[in-house]
């Protein structure tokens, strides 16, 4: 066996850290009454979070007989309310 195929090479390996995507969660708040998102989802970020909020509002909106104290309510793991995003109707539609 000649030098170069005795000569053993070796390298780390780089490190993977693993960090997750955070999970999100969509409670839906009619006054004081709260249901609570028990599976979640997870994105990428707030923004998309809220992107999926706005969506399912508006998927949901036009269902809802009398939407006007209903919000949707996105938590964090935590259980830390990051965004609300209210079910206006009529004229509030839009609102933020």
């Amino acid at each position: 066996m000649g030098l170069m195929h005795s000569r053993v090479i070796t390298r780390e390996a780089p490190i993977r850290r693993w960090n997750p995507m955070p999970r999100y969660f969509f409670n839906i708040r009619d006054g004081y009454d709260l249901d609570e998102d028990e599976e979640g989802i997870e994105l990428p970020d707030i923004e998309a979070a809220r992107a999926e909020a706005l969506a399912t509002v508006e998927e949901l909106r036009d269902q809802l007989t009398d939407a006007g104290n209903i919000e949707l309510e996105i938590t964090d793991e935590e259980g830390r309310r990051l965004l609300t995003v209210p079910f206006f109707r009529g004229s509030h539609r839009g609102r933020r």
